[in-house]
């Protein structure tokens, strides 16, 4: 399947850092730590194919590739608010997190 949405920020960390059923989520960029293993705040100018890691570990993420049918984004300089912003959020996360993981363990 595809994705089609808005990410404003993703981070992987090595830590649970939410817990309960009820989650609000973060706004605005997220900040690198000691537990932070890739973090993406998606800051890149429109029109930009790769994401900069703001983690320690400074990856950059190409995007757009990487599974047959795979399209680059398109960076916004301000995110509409969908109606069903938390969901739109949270299934743009699960897709992401699969392809950036993907993309980061292809590298050791």
């Amino acid at each position: 399947g595809s994705f089609i949405g808005y990410i404003d920020s993703l981070r992987i960390s090595d830590t649970a850092r939410y817990s309960g059923s009820i989650i609000t989520p973060t706004l605005g960029d997220f900040t690198s730590d000691a537990n932070t293993r890739l973090l993406y705040n998606f800051n890149e100018a429109p029109g930009s194919l790769t994401a900069n890691d703001s983690s320690s570990y400074g990856l950059i993420g190409t995007l757009g590739v990487g599974f047959t049918g795979a399209t680059s984004p398109t960076f916004v300089s301000v995110i509409p608010v969908p109606e069903s912003r938390f969901v739109v959020i949270l299934a743009g996360i699960i897709c992401l997190f699969y392809m950036m993981v993907s993309r980061y363990y292809q590298q050791f």
